[in-house]
């Protein structure tokens, strides 16, 4: 009876904190060929869906899309506009953050193994943004 109580209050607690878990939708124009984590995305039209540590990258006219596992990322003061945060290498961007509207909080990209061996090789990234419109 006891081990039922604890498996019920387990699942009980795990379900409260997927409550918690924001939901977001949000849209950009991108005027250049990104990466998201290992897949090249296209200039265009976005339409990028925020749920918790999954960001999701889809091209409104289909031409590609791309989930990313994130992790959180605190703000500082109040909440900021909301953008996407790149790094150039020469004339490659690399997606590095996602911030929304409705919160200080944001979610950052890993490094990924292309960028890691740019980064080695002594080059500098130059940030870069694009500005969200928050749909929510």
């Amino acid at each position: 009876m006891k081990s039922q109580l604890v498996v019920v209050a387990f699942f009980a607690a795990l379900a409260c904190t997927s409550l918690h878990a924001q939901s977001v939708d949000m849209q950009a124009n991108i005027p250049y060929d990104f990466h998201a984590g290992d897949r090249l995305m296209p200039a265009g039209e976005y339409v990028i869906h925020e749920r918790g540590p999954l960001v999701i990258f889809n091209h409104v006219e289909g031409k590609g899309a791309s989930a990313l596992l994130t992790f959180g990322a605190s703000g500082q003061g109040p909440a900021q506009h909301a953008r996407l945060e790149f790094s150039r290498y020469g004339s490659a961007y690399f997606v590095t953050a996602v911030w929304n509207s409705f919160t200080q909080d944001g979610r950052k990209v890993p490094q990924t193994a292309r960028e890691k061996e740019l980064a080695k090789r002594g080059d500098v990234p130059v940030p870069a943004a694009v500005t969200l419109a928050s749909s929510r």
